[in-house]
């Protein structure tokens, strides 16, 4: 007797199909909170929803916008390099708004290229989900700034970034439509592509600003 369909459905993405009676989500909420709690009739559901596109890319601006200026508070209040301000600000915005946006691009593309044809992702799905789930990392983020306030709230901040760690991955698990080795190759892969970019950007940047 072969396992349940929902065991099947979790190890083996392929063989996902829709429960009976499944009914799609209202609200940005419990898209949300399905992303965040591993929910993967809600991933799914976001994955093919091609409506929520708009949505997606807005929760993704957010996440990172937040995440960028949390860490641009923590930079001006307790610097961690003797660079200048306007430095490191330049320096945070290329990470978040050009290497997080060339991170996302290639994980799409070097997914398809690992998963062949098994793997039907687009960019759009990728980045509708990512939009959702690096809410997870901005909260993170801010939990871990907040860490100098309290020992506490650095120690959730930790227990947080882990959390989004693997919301991220799941994240990228269900789109490709993959196994976890894939997903990590393809994450792999990707962050080498977004640290050359990020590399290059900075690199002209320091040039422009006279930094050594």
């Amino acid at each position: 007797m072969g396992a349940p369909v929902s065991q099947q459905q979790y190890f083996n993405p392929n063989k996902y199909v829709i429960p009976a009676g499944y009914k799609e989500t209202e609200s940005i909420w419990q898209r949300i909170f399905g992303v965040l709690t591993f929910n993967i009739d809600i991933v799914e559901e976001i994955e093919r929803r091609e409506d929520l596109d708009k949505e997606g890319r807005i929760l993704l601006g957010i996440s990172l916008f937040v995440s960028f200026l949390a860490n641009v508070i923590f930079e001006y209040l307790y610097p961690s390099t003797n660079s200048s301000f306007v430095f490191t600000f330049a320096r945070l915005f290329i990470t978040y708004f050009v290497g997080f946006p060339v991170y996302i691009l290639a994980i799409a593309y070097v997914g398809k290229g690992l998963g062949g044809a098994g793997t039907e992702t687009s960019p759009s799905e990728i980045i509708r989900l990512l939009g959702y789930g690096l809410i997870a990392t901005a909260i993170a983020q801010l939990l871990i700034n907040l860490g100098n306030i309290s020992l506490i709230i650095g120690l959730a901040g930790i227990l947080a970034y882990i959390w989004a760690i693997l919301v991220f991955m799941y994240c990228i698990k269900r789109a490709l439509d993959q196994g976890w080795g894939l997903a990590f190759a393809t994450v792999i892969i990707a962050l080498i592509l977004r640290f050359i970019a990020s590399g290059i950007v900075q690199a002209l940047v320091s040039l422009l600003l006279g930094v050594k």
